[in-house]
Protein backbone atom coordinates (compact mmCIF):
# COMPACT_ATOMS: atom_id res chain seq x y z
CA UNK A 1 0.00 0.00 0.00
CA UNK A 2 1.18 3.51 -0.77
CA UNK A 3 0.82 4.65 2.87
CA UNK A 4 3.36 2.05 3.99
CA UNK A 5 5.78 2.86 1.16
CA UNK A 6 5.58 6.55 2.04
CA UNK A 7 6.23 5.76 5.71
CA UNK A 8 9.25 3.61 4.83
CA UNK A 9 10.65 6.26 2.50
CA UNK A 10 10.30 8.94 5.19
CA UNK A 11 12.10 6.82 7.80
CA UNK A 12 14.83 5.49 5.53
CA UNK A 13 15.87 8.75 3.95
CA UNK A 14 19.44 8.44 2.73
CA UNK A 15 22.07 11.05 3.41
CA UNK A 16 25.70 11.75 2.73
CA UNK A 17 28.51 10.32 4.85
CA UNK A 18 32.16 10.92 4.02
CA UNK A 19 35.22 9.83 6.01
CA UNK A 20 38.30 12.01 5.68
CA UNK A 21 41.57 10.24 6.60
CA UNK A 22 44.92 11.82 7.47
CA UNK A 23 48.10 9.77 7.80
CA UNK A 24 51.15 11.11 9.64
CA UNK A 25 54.74 9.90 9.80
CA UNK A 26 54.69 10.04 13.60
CA UNK A 27 51.76 10.21 16.03
CA UNK A 28 51.50 13.37 18.14
CA UNK A 29 48.46 12.23 20.12
CA UNK A 30 47.85 10.13 23.23
CA UNK A 31 48.77 6.44 23.11
CA UNK A 32 45.22 5.06 22.85
CA UNK A 33 43.68 2.43 20.62
CA UNK A 34 40.69 4.65 19.85
CA UNK A 35 40.01 8.17 21.01
CA UNK A 36 36.87 10.04 20.11
CA UNK A 37 36.98 13.79 20.52
CA UNK A 38 34.07 16.09 19.82
CA UNK A 39 33.56 19.80 19.87
CA UNK A 40 30.40 21.83 19.61
CA UNK A 41 29.21 22.20 16.03
CA UNK A 42 29.62 25.80 14.90
CA UNK A 43 29.79 27.40 11.44
CA UNK A 44 33.59 27.47 11.75
CA UNK A 45 33.86 23.87 12.97
CA UNK A 46 33.41 21.74 9.92
CA UNK A 47 34.22 18.37 11.44
CA UNK A 48 33.34 18.16 15.14
CA UNK A 49 33.97 14.42 15.62
CA UNK A 50 37.43 12.87 15.16
CA UNK A 51 38.76 9.38 15.73
CA UNK A 52 42.38 8.51 16.31
CA UNK A 53 43.14 5.11 14.88
CA UNK A 54 46.29 3.53 16.25
CA UNK A 55 46.32 0.23 18.08
CA UNK A 56 49.62 0.84 19.88
CA UNK A 57 47.79 1.47 23.17
CA UNK A 58 45.51 -1.51 22.85
CA UNK A 59 46.02 -4.83 24.64
CA UNK A 60 44.73 -6.60 21.53
CA UNK A 61 47.26 -5.25 19.06
CA UNK A 62 45.56 -5.64 15.74
CA UNK A 63 47.81 -5.73 12.70
CA UNK A 64 45.16 -3.68 10.92
CA UNK A 65 45.34 -0.71 13.28
CA UNK A 66 48.80 -1.00 14.81
CA UNK A 67 51.18 1.87 13.98
CA UNK A 68 48.92 3.34 11.34
CA UNK A 69 49.32 6.95 12.56
CA UNK A 70 45.91 7.74 11.12
CA UNK A 71 43.25 10.19 12.29
CA UNK A 72 39.93 10.61 10.58
CA UNK A 73 36.70 12.52 10.80
CA UNK A 74 33.20 12.14 9.50
CA UNK A 75 31.31 14.60 7.34
CA UNK A 76 27.55 14.14 7.23
CA UNK A 77 24.90 15.62 4.96
CA UNK A 78 24.65 18.71 7.17
CA UNK A 79 28.42 19.28 7.06
CA UNK A 80 28.63 18.74 3.30
CA UNK A 81 25.67 21.01 2.53
CA UNK A 82 27.25 23.72 4.73
CA UNK A 83 30.22 23.91 2.34
CA UNK A 84 28.09 23.85 -0.78
CA UNK A 85 28.39 20.17 -1.65
CA UNK A 86 30.97 17.38 -1.89
CA UNK A 87 32.53 18.99 -4.97
CA UNK A 88 33.91 21.70 -2.66
CA UNK A 89 36.07 19.25 -0.70
CA UNK A 90 39.45 20.31 -2.04
CA UNK A 91 42.99 20.56 -0.65
CA UNK A 92 42.27 23.91 0.98
CA UNK A 93 39.22 22.49 2.76
CA UNK A 94 41.23 19.44 3.91
CA UNK A 95 43.86 21.73 5.43
CA UNK A 96 41.11 23.71 7.19
CA UNK A 97 39.79 20.47 8.72
CA UNK A 98 43.18 19.94 10.34
CA UNK A 99 42.81 23.36 11.95
CA UNK A 100 39.62 22.05 13.56
CA UNK A 101 41.55 19.04 14.87
CA UNK A 102 44.27 21.28 16.29
CA UNK A 103 41.62 23.36 18.08
CA UNK A 104 39.99 20.36 19.78
CA UNK A 105 43.07 18.23 20.48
Amino acid sequence: PSEKLNAINNVLEMGLFIKVFYKFDEPFWANKAFLFTASERTPSTRCPVWQIQDGSGSKAKSHYYHDTNIIFCYLTTEDIEAIGGAANIDDEFLHELLDDFRDIY
